[in-house]
């Protein structure tokens, strides 16, 4: 039987990767899970088929969403670069 070997460190010289600069920005709403629970919800209830401006009011809903999470990443921006 073959024992396994195992390395504590990288194979072929291969560089430790370091994050220490690396920003992780807040996700936009339309990128995340919760935007298809809600698309699935409103698609189930047939809101659309109801009301005339579902869409409408829904799509500015998510872009506010949206708008709020590219704002925090510009400030994370703004302030790393200050």
């Amino acid at each position: 039987m073959v024992e396994e070997v195992s390395r504590k460190s990288p194979l072929v010289g291969q560089a430790v990767d370091t994050y220490e600069n690396y920003t992780v920005y807040e996700t936009p709403f339309r990128l995340t899970e919760e935007y298809l629970k809600l698309n699935y919800f409103v698609l189930g209830l047939k809101l659309a088929d109801t009301y005339k401006f579902t869409d409408a009011c829904l799509n500015n809903l998510v872009g506010a969403a949206d708008s709020q999470a590219y704002f925090a990443n510009h400030m994370t921006d703004h302030a790393s670069l200050m």
